[in-house]
């Protein structure tokens, strides 16, 4: 009883921190983000992962610490809980991601103990060279025009709540 109990009270802290974390972006580099405003028309959004270059999800990977970054297409099946089904399935799920010229932003799903949404930058200016170089938790957005809006509204969040998120972070 006691294990469901401590389990319980992790996952509602869990949750408070994910959803009341919002309005902290602190590492993403100031020329980034004008960058990001500025190169709004030379967007290309893609949906879907065969678009996304093999660096691009490695460069993830290797920040996740796993060996693969699999990722379901929008509206495919994906483990949306930590209730594991399938384990064929990845517990990533892309909503979109938009091309820029230097970088590629991702936007998905992420299942497991606590289902939430990420967004990760990641440099491409060198195919060889694909580095993360910011990642954060948001709140579902339709495309890029809403990340900006949401960016600029303090409505992303890239603060860590600890070690255990640090962990898992993308």
């Amino acid at each position: 009883m006691f294990r469901h109990w401590s389990r319980d009270i992790a996952a509602i802290t869990l949750l408070s921190l994910s959803t009341s974390a919002f309005a902290e972006v602190i590492s993403l580099a100031s020329d980034v983000r004008d960058y990001l405003f500025a190169s709004a028309s030379n967007v290309k959004i893609v949906r879907s992962t065969k678009d996304i270059p093999a660096a691009v999800m490695n460069a993830c990977a290797n920040i996740a610490f796993q060996h693969d970054f699999r990722m379901a297409n929008p509206g495919e099946k994906f483990e949306a809980t930590d209730n594991i089904l399938d384990e064929t399935l990845p517990e990533r799920r892309l909503l979109w991601a938009a091309r820029l010229p230097n970088y590629y932003l991702l936007h998905y799903e992420h299942g497991g103990f606590a289902f939430h949404e990420h967004v990760v930058l990641v440099s491409y200016s060198d195919p060889k060279n694909a580095k993360v170089i910011w990642s954060g938790y948001s709140p579902p957005l339709k495309n890029y025009k809403e990340f900006l809006e949401a960016l600029k509204a303090g409505k992303l969040s890239d603060a860590k709540a600890g070690k255990f998120q640090e962990a898992w972070h993308l």
